[in-house]
């Protein structure tokens, strides 16, 4: 095993501070879309920033080490995006993480919401790894 495969990686959590008129807005609306669900009053992650969101929580399980096991259920906008644009990301994800990786659409979820569930019997798990 390589030494950069040994080393935890450390995430960042990012805080939008600044003066006005320098680019947050436009950064939270280049991550965000107006929510389907609420008339257009709120903001959800697109489909790319809830990949990359799983993609963190992913790196945390491996991490861990208590789970081998992983089922990801997300809504089915964000599994379009990853089997059109991204359709190596269960297999770059699988060599990176050492976990026996599998997903599923779940249409009762929001757009911006996912589940890690673990092992056969399918035990949720996620509020201890979602990355924010």
């Amino acid at each position: 095993m390589s030494k950069a495969a040994e080393t935890p990686r450390r995430l960042a959590r990012v805080a939008m501070l600044g003066n006005p008129n320098t680019g947050k807005t436009s950064l939270f609306n280049s991550l965000t879309k107006t929510c389907d669900h609420c008339a257009g009053g709120g903001r959800v992650y697109t489909p790319s920033s809830v990949v990359r969101q799983i993609e963190r929580s992913l790196s945390r399980v491996s991490a861990k080490g208590d789970e081998r096991q992983i089922m990801i259920r997300m809504h089915p906008e964000v599994t379009l995006r990853i089997l059109e644009d991204e359709p190596d990301f269960l297999k770059r994800i699988r060599n990176r993480t050492q976990l026996s990786l599998d997903m599923r659409d779940d249409p009762l979820l929001r757009e911006d919401e996912f589940r890690i569930l673990s092992g056969t019997a399918e035990t949720d798990v996620t509020a201890r790894y979602a990355a924010s």
